[in-house]
C-alpha cells in the first residue's frame, strides 16, 4: 500500500475546528449547517506569539503563567458566553457600542456576502437599534421595506456584528438573527437553532418561534432543518425521535443518486452513527459511517470507520489517511500514534519520521494529545527545547482538556529538573 506523505498535505489539510453540532467533541472539516463565507482566521501567528512566551528563563513562572493566562481566557470567554445567553439590553447601551467596525462590512461587501454598501448597512443598523427600543407593531417589516433591505441581509449583518465577540455585540447580534428568522428567513432560523443546541439555550424562551419554525421547515422537506431536528431531538435525551429523524434526512436522497443534499445526507449518516455508538450498536454504526464514507467521501465517516476496525489492520490505516488528509485532526494524531508504533516494532526509520509528520500536523491544529506526543518524540531524538516549546504551547492553549494540560505541566517540570 502505498502511503501519503503527510509534508505534502500541510497546505491543503482544512485543519480547523468549528462550532460543532456532533457530540464526539471531534475537530472535523464537517460540512456545517451554515457558514458565513467571513472568516478564514490564521493561527500561527498565534501559536508563534505563545511560544515565544513560553521561552522565559525561568521554567516554574512560565508554568504558572501559562496556568493564568488559559485562566484568564477561560473566564472571559465565560463572561462573554453569560452576557449572549440573553437577549435583553441594558438601558445605558447606545448604538456606537453595538455597531460592527466599518472595516467589517466593507471586507462582507467586497468578498460578495453583504448586498448593500458599508454606509448603507451602517445606517440600517442604527435605524434598527433605534426602532427596536421604541418597538411598535409589524416595525422590523416595515424597517426593511424602508430600507429596501431583505430579511438575507439582516442575517448577514447578525453574523458580521457576532464576529466581533463582545457581550453587547452579541446581544444585538441575537436580537439582529431573531428578526431576520421572524422575516422568514430560513438560515437565520437554522442558525439560531444551531447556537442553541451548542451553547445549551434550547429551552430559554426566546428560542420557542425559532424552533416552531423549525418544525415547518422540516414540514416543508428541508434537509439542513431535519438534520438540525435530530440534533435537537438528541441534545434532549430522546435518542429514538432523533434517530429517525437523521434516518429522514437520510432518505432524502436515494443511494445511487448523489444531489445538492449530499453533504447534509452524510452527515445526518455520521450523527446516526455516532449515536448508535453510544447505544452499543456497533455494527448498525458502522453501516451508516460505510454509507457516509465510501458512497459520500465523509472524512468524519472515515474516522469513525477507523474505529471500528482492527488496531493493526489495512483498513484502519487507509481510513485514517483519509480522514486525515481531508483535515480530521484526530486522524492525524491516531495515524502518527499508529506509524509511530509500527517504527517501534520494525525499526522502521521511515514510518518514525511520517509519525512525527502527522503528530506536527495535529499539534499545529491544537489537538493536545499531539504536542504531548510530539514532544516526547523530539526528545528521545535530542531536541529537548522543541520538545519544551510544544509543552508550553499546550499549557498556554485554553482549547486543551484538564488532562493535557496537567500532563504537559508534569512533563516540563521532569524534563527542566
Amino acid at each position: 500500500m502505498s502511503l501519503a506523505c503527510p509534508h505534502l498535505l500541510r497546505s491543503s489539510a482544512r485543519i480547523a475546528r468549528h462550532a460543532k453540532l456532533g457530540s464526539s467533541g471531534m475537530a472535523v472539516a464537517r460540512p456545517m449547517l451554515i457558514e458565513p463565507p467571513l472568516r478564514r482566521a490564521e493561527q500561527s501567528a498565534a501559536a508563534s506569539s505563545r511560544v515565544a512566551r513560553s521561552q522565559r528563563t525561568d521554567n516554574e513562572q512560565r508554568g504558572a503563567g501559562g496556568r493564568e493566562a488559559v485562566h484568564a481566557r477561560l473566564r472571559r470567554d465565560a463572561d462573554n458566553r453569560r452576557g449572549s445567553r440573553f437577549i435583553e439590553r441594558s438601558d445605558d447601551t447606545v448604538v456606537e457600542d453595538v455597531l460592527p467596525p466599518k472595516a467589517f462590512l466593507q471586507s462582507a461587501k467586497k468578498a460578495g456576502a453583504l448586498d448593500i454598501e458599508a454606509e448603507a448597512a451602517m445606517e440600517v443598523l442604527r435605524k434598527y437599534f433605534v426602532s427596536s427600543k421604541s418597538g411598535g407593531k409589524d416595525w422590523e417589516r416595515q424597517l426593511c421595506s424602508a430600507e429596501n433591505v431583505k430579511p438575507q441581509t439582516l442575517t448577514m449583518l447578525a453574523a458580521i456584528i457576532n464576529r466581533c465577540g463582545t457581550a453587547p455585540h452579541k446581544i444585538f447580534a441575537k436580537k439582529v438573527m431573531l428578526s431576520a428568522s421572524a422575516l422568514g428567513d430560513s438560515s437565520a432560523t437554522i442558525q439560531l437553532v444551531k447556537s442553541a443546541v451548542s451553547r445549551d439555550e434550547l429551552d430559554h424562551p426566546f428560542m420557542n418561534a425559532p424552533l416552531s419554525r423549525l418544525d415547518v421547515l422540516v414540514k416543508s422537506s428541508n434537509v439542513e432543518a431535519m438534520v438540525l431536528l435530530g440534533k435537537v431531538l438528541e441534545t434532549r435525551g430522546q435518542s429514538e425521535e432523533a434517530l429517525s429523524m437523521f434516518q429522514r434526512a437520510a432518505e432524502s436522497m436515494p443511494a445511487d443518486l448523489p444531489n445538492e443534499n449530499a453533504d447534509l445526507v452524510a452527515q445526518s449518516l455520521v450523527y446516526r452513527g455516532e449515536l448508535l455508538v453510544r447505544k452499543g450498536d456497533s455494527s448498525g454504526a458502522e453501516l451508516n459511517f460505510r454509507r457516509a464514507a465510501l458512497e459520500l467521501d465523509n472524512p468524519a465517516a472515515y474516522f469513525h470507520l477507523a474505529q471500528l476496525q482492527a488496531p493493526d489492520s489495512a483498513a484502519k490505516e487507509v481510513y485514517l489517511i483519509k480522514a486525515a488528509s481531508s483535515g480530521i485532526i484526530e486522524a492525524c494524531h491516531d495515524l502518527g500514534e499508529l506509524q509511530l508504533s509500527k517504527a517501534q516494532s520494525t525499526a522502521d526509520n521511515g514510518r518514525r519520521a511520517m509519525a512525527k509528520e502527522w503528530l506536527y500536523l495535529g499539534a499545529s491544529g491544537g489537538h493536545g494529545p499531539s504536542m504531548l506526543s510530539l514532544a516526547s518524540l523530539l526528545r528521545t531524538e535530542g531536541q529537548v527545547k522543541e520538545g519544551l516549546n510544544w509543552l508550553a504551547t499546550a499549557e498556554t492553549n485554553p482549547a486543551v482538556s484538564d488532562a493535557v494540560l496537567k500532563q504537559a505541566t508534569s512533563l516540563r517540570r521532569q524534563w527542566s529538573a
